[in-house]
């Protein structure tokens, strides 16, 4: 029998070494996951804590932990063409900004026999001497919502040769994110503008050389929101369960109402927050911000704390505006301890919490704002009929702003005015005057013209039956307006001479102030024929300046509204007032033009304007918005912080 070979190793024989090495390495993943385990997770970057530097008392509301972007007034500009001049425009620009402004008006129907302005081309109209190439800069207030108005600023170019923009039309402009520089990258398009000019109403509006400036000009809401942009509250410490917490507690101090389509506040992810400014608080989109700001993230215990918001009240007055917007964020629950602080010794204190109960609806506060409104400092007293203004319906309260009509100081008669503006008071005589602005007559024993100067254009006039002087002679503007009556009895006989077309029209007009004033912006037409002069309100006002405080024509004294949004806008040209947006991160565009500001002195870097020593109010938020940071926890806060 034959035998076949056995090819099995022998027990105890050896293996060659290259054997050895190769099962070695087939086996090696398997003994490595024997060996090593399960696998090592990937450890979490660690952040630091970030604590806000902020009183103890204000710990635990959403602005002492969170950062609300989008919430500073934010500068917009963009070049644009002013029409309707009488031969002292220019067309003068930088190559860059000239080719944006054509293929913009190209864009508009400008030299399209279709659209109905084919008659002319864009080039055509830039070089008309009755058109000027302008800068046009605005602010756009925080949380403004689509369709909101504000006022603009127009200037002519650096080293133009344009004279005057008297008597001027802003065509359509669009407004962009900061500085606008055409060439480069365009920012977002915020907003646009358009409307007539104001301009600086204590000149004659026809003269060439004189002391105030007539290349810079404003249009008095003359700026509308087209994109808003988005408010979003961004935590310091990101964590889903701190973001549900804040969204839940904006949601239950602001419930959805009429016209909010969406909840107020929408949880993006664990560090940001999108807000959406309630309906209600359109018209006010700043008092919504500062209450969401100081809006407790707890939610519970309001009662509590309005016990220790009105007890930190009166022991640490310098937090005093701040407390106030603790205590109005509260909602009705604070009312009744803050009516303990009504009567209060410590005066700062006592208005911090009237200004709450006030804005809270609370009616127990009239009778002190009253008390304020009448024997109270300079100041106190205008806080007091500014808050007099916001309470309900009541007619004591309209009756005790009538009495300030008549008061010693100015600043309070035109306080109480506009207070009695805001409550649509039926004893003011309210006209509207073409298009052109609002007439106030207001029943007022002591006589007073009172014109605003941003805004809805607006003249008040303090004395119902306030008239012209007769007999009378006026000349004025040289000698283009002339006002006559040779006795008591005699119409006023008036001769203007427009410095815009040349026409001169010589006719009679009514004596009484009121009526007199509608004369001068009226404009005949066929469906109107009545007689006027057509003066923009600009002239208006400045004819108005010219027969009180100078020939005293009319027995009036004469105030024009304090002008404030030229030191918003120095300050806004001069300091970053947000950080930079993703729209404007990029590269630099060779800058072409930068905005000039009416009533800078003093030029800063770059041309612009120097900015005020000290930032405007309005602009500083209370709560500290750069945080710092701590290699530790933070100390926990006090129970419900």
């Amino acid at each position: 029998m034959k035998h076949t070979a056995d090819l099995r190793r022998p027990r105890g024989a050896a293996l060659a070494p290259r054997a050895v090495g190769a099962i070695l390495l087939a086996l090696a993943p398997l003994l490595a996951a024997c060996d090593s385990g399960p696998p090592p997770r990937a450890k979490a970057e660690s952040r630091p804590i970030v604590e806000r530097d902020v009183p103890q008392v204000l710990r635990g509301t959403i602005g002492a932990e969170s950062t609300i972007r989008g919430a500073d007034p934010v500068l917009v500009t963009g070049y644009g063409v002013v029409v309707g001049l009488a031969g002292t425009g220019s067309g003068d620009a930088p190559v860059a900004v000239r080719a944006a402004l054509e293929r913009e008006m190209g864009l508009r129907g400008v030299g399209q026999e279709s659209m109905g302005m084919g008659s002319v081309t864009p080039r055509q109209m830039l070089d008309d001497p009755n058109n000027c190439i302008v800068l046009v800069s605005a602010l756009i207030a925080p949380g403004s919502p689509k369709g909101a108005k504000f006022d603009v600023f127009v200037g002519t170019l650096p080293g133009s040769p344009a004279t005057s923009l008297e008597g001027g039309r802003l065509w359509t402009t669009d407004l962009r994110l900061g500085i606008s520089s055409p060439g480069g990258p365009q920012p977002r398009m915020i907003a646009r503008a358009a409307g007539p000019l104001f301009i600086n109403p204590f000149a004659d509006p026809g003269a060439s050389e004189d002391s105030v400036s007539r290349t810079t000009a404003r249009v008095l809401r003359g700026g509308e929101v087209i994109n808003p942009l988005e408010l979003l509250l961004q935590l310091d410490n990101p964590s889903h369960s701190r973001a549900r917490a804040v969204t839940a507690a904006i949601n239950t101090r602001f419930p959805q109402g009429p016209g909010d389509r969406n909840p107020i506040a929408r949880g993006k992810n664990e560090e940001n927050v999108a807000i959406t400014v309630p309906e209600r608080y359109k018209q006010r989109p700043e008092e919504f911000l500062e209450l969401l700001r100081y809006t407790r993230i707890d939610q519970s215990l309001p009662q509590e704390f309005a016990v220790r918001y009105t007890r930190a009240l009166q022991e640490e007055p310098w937090l005093a505006s701040e407390l106030s917007w603790c205590l109005q964020a509260l909602g009705p629950a604070a009312i009744p301890q803050l009516r303990t602080v009504y009567e209060s010794g410590d005066n700062t204190a006592r208005l911090a919490a009237l200004r709450a109960g006030a804005r809270l609806g609370d009616a127990l506060v009239t009778p002190h704002l009253k008390d304020i409104a009448r024997t109270g400092a300079s100041k106190q007293r205008v806080s007091a009929i500014e808050l007099l203004g916001e309470m309900g319906p009541d007619p004591q309260v309209n009756l005790a702003l009538h009495e300030l009509l008549d008061d010693d100081e100015s600043l309070v008669r035109i306080t109480a005015y506009e207070s009695l503006v805001k409550r649509a008071d039926p004893r003011l005589d309210r006209r509207r005057i073409g298009d052109k602005f609002t007439l106030d007559v207001v029943p007022s024993g002591k006589p007073l013209i009172y014109v605003s100067q941003q805004g809805a254009p607006r003249i008040a006039v303090f004395g119902s039956n306030l008239q012209v002087n007769r007999p009378t002679f006026v000349s004025a503007w040289s000698d283009r307006f002339m006002l006559s009556a040779d006795s008591s009895t005699d119409d006023l006989r008036v001769l203007y001479r427009s410095h815009r077309s040349g026409q001169q029209t010589i006719v009679q007009a009514d004596s009484r102030l009121g009526r007199f004033i509608e004369f001068l912006a009226h404009e005949p037409t066929p469906e109107s024929p009545a007689p006027g002069l057509a003066m923009t309100y600009s002239e208006v006002v400045a004819a108005l300046y010219q027969l009180t405080d100078r020939s005293k024509a009319i027995p009036a004294g004469f105030l024009a509204e304090q002008d404030k949004l030229v030191a918003h806008l120095l300050a806004s040209a001069q300091t970053e007032v947000v950080p930079p947006r993703p729209e404007l991160v990029g590269d630099e565009p060779e800058a072409v033009a930068q905005p000039r500001v009416p009533g800078a002195a003093d030029a800063g870097p770059a041309g612009m304007p120097a900015a005020p020593a000290q930032p405007p109010a309005g602009l500083v938020v209370p709560i500290p918005r750069e945080p710092k940071q701590a290699t530790t926890p933070p100390t926990p806060p006090a129970s419900g912080g």
